[in-house]
């Protein structure tokens, strides 16, 4: 025998113990037990609470492909549905999962992008660039924010009326025409067989047509991952793993423009990071490991020293501006500044400019400010573009200036040495 022993709501009130309400019919229904575990234990915490991925692994002891399937089993149950959220400008800032308290019909399981979390809905971020409206808690931050990727997913960049409207009502189809005056039994009939036979030719047109725009989409969602920043390598593989991974998720096969650009975004922001193999990995390879599931460690933005003031943004500017200018388009920086500041290639490159700064070369002094600098370091930047090896090689803003990779691009012997890492 296995006694039940238990104390009432009141008791437990009156001692001054923390307890949670949970419905039984919900507790039934969850059959894994991993999804009842995480689900019981966020239903402990506040309305708002932010849970973070590292969080749930630490506190059971899953692993990836564990937490994975915990998420999955709570999202097929209606336990938690998706809330798409925008920054104040429209652009799309990310998605938040809500954990409830009780499942969520299927037709109810998107949310509008003003869609409120209630009472007794737990909340999930994930990927979230703008977190001003989303209320901060004891375990976690802005700085860690970005750390905080439940299953990552994306839509386009800027979410317009169109992205959250319901969908057209279906058009109410025409009767057929009623015969004439007359018109004997062999004639209606050969009206009705010529009226089905016309309808259905229609269905079949308009399917064609559905089947050539999905896939006309797909094509333009594998080139948006595919031109993100990883080596351009197996393309025909590539492909294959990128509609395999498409079919995986409704919510990925119903929009496949968001999930390339979430794959982009993703590679874009490891890429100044520096992660082992990252620069070595092949598209194909990113998508059969499902590397955009794994956590972001993001760089603190840590403080980049400048002896003789290097115009670091400016000079980050011309490499792009340069790398265009010779059709090297590939080279061009994939993320912006804002990325790239903060980062070890940022102060790789300023110690570069600190390096040249003042010192003398065949025709005098290089350069002792930073117009002069600037002009420099165009000089030397289209000198490097112009060697074959440089343009064969996988270096760019990145790696260039690394002390010993920068050495090698002056001296046109990057081929002979290898890459750049």
């Amino acid at each position: 025998l296995m006694p039940v022993t238990r104390s009432s709501a009141a008791t437990l009130y009156k001692s001054n113990i923390s307890y949670t309400t949970l419905q039984s019919n919900t507790v039934e229904m969850i059959r894994d037990s991993d999804a009842l575990a995480v689900w019981v234990l966020l239903m402990t915490k506040p309305s708002g609470w932010i849970i973070r991925q590292k969080f749930l692994c630490d506190h059971f002891g899953y692993g990836r492909d564990r937490y994975r399937k915990v998420i999955r089993t709570l999202k097929i149950l209606g336990l938690l549905t998706a809330h798409y959220h925008q920054n104040a400008d429209g652009t799309f800032a990310g998605r938040i999962l809500m954990l409830h308290e009780k499942p969520i019909p299927e037709e109810q399981r998107t949310y509008p992008t003003n869609y409120t979390p209630q009472s007794g809905v737990q909340t999930l971020t994930e990927t979230l660039i703008d977190l001003s409206s989303i209320a901060s808690n004891d375990n976690t931050d802005a700085d860690k924010a970005l750390d905080d990727v439940v299953e990552a997913d994306m839509l386009p960049r800027s979410l317009g009326a169109a992205a959250v409207q319901p969908p057209a009502p279906t058009p109410t189809p025409t009767p057929a025409p009623a015969p004439a005056a007359g018109m004997d039994a062999i004639d209606m009939f050969a009206l009705d067989a010529a009226t089905a036979t016309d309808t259905d030719a229609a269905k079949k047109q308009a399917a064609k047509e559905k089947a050539k725009q999905k896939s006309a989409q797909i094509s333009e969602a594998f080139d948006i991952f595919y031109n993100a920043g990883l080596v351009k390598k197996d393309r025909q593989r590539a492909k294959k793993y990128f509609e395999a991974a498409l079919a995986a998720e409704p919510e990925r096969r119903a929009d496949p423009l968001a999930f390339a650009q979430m794959l982009a975004d993703n590679i874009q922001r490891r890429i100044p990071l520096n992660e082992i193999g990252f620069n070595k990995l092949h598209p194909s390879s990113y998508l059969n490991k499902q590397r955009w599931e794994d956590e972001i460690e993001e760089p603190h933005n840590a403080a980049v020293f400048s002896r003789h003031d290097c115009p670091d943004e400016a000079l980050f500017e011309l490499f792009g501006s340069v790398m265009m200018e010779v059709g090297l388009n590939d080279k061009v920086p994939a993320c912006g500044w804002i990325v790239f500041r903060g980062s070890k290639a940022h102060q790789a490159m300023v110690d570069r400019w600190d390096e040249y700064f003042g010192t003398v070369g065949q025709n005098g002094i290089r350069y002792a400010d930073s117009a002069s600098g600037l002009a420099f370091w165009k000089k030397a930047l289209m000198h490097i573009a112009s060697k074959a090896n440089f343009k064969q090689s996988d270096v760019d803003v990145y790696s260039l200036f690394s002390k010993e990779v920068f050495g090698r691009a002056i001296n046109g012997s990057l081929h002979s040495n290898g890459p750049a890492r």
